[in-house]
């Protein structure tokens, strides 16, 4: 409301896999490819330039975005998540960031048998 109010338009786009949309047909969930989407969304919408706000896995989403296309982004706000550069990995670290280490592993296992590069 308080955005819509200073004249934002706010979009809050579903991402492939979650609920209402259906489970990607390539199964492919990779950051980069959904940060893609996210950029052909508002490319549809026709908004050159824009602010992003993240959270948790999309801030991760909101990294690539900027590093994809600085110069749409006119700030991006990132809730939970530091940049990559900031983070000092550890054993902690690792564990702590568990979900995101094996989602990714995972979607990478998922591709390739999908892709038949190797039987199980």
């Amino acid at each position: 409301d308080a955005l819509a109010k200073s004249n934002f338009e706010c979009f809050t786009p579903f991402l492939r896999g979650y609920y209402p949309t259906d489970l990607s047909k390539d199964g492919n969930y990779s950051v980069k490819d959904i940060a893609q989407d996210i950029l052909a969304f508002a490319d549809a919408l026709q908004i050159d330039k824009f602010h992003l706000i993240g959270h948790d896995w999309g801030a991760s989403i909101g990294y690539t975005i900027a590093l994809l296309a600085p110069e749409r982004v006119i700030n991006l706000t990132a809730v939970g998540i530091p940049h990559p550069r900031a983070i000092k990995p550890s054993l902690k670290l690792l564990y702590q960031a568990r979900h995101f280490v094996l989602f990714q592993f995972h979607l990478q296992f998922e591709r390739r048998c999908l892709m038949k590069e190797f039987e199980l």
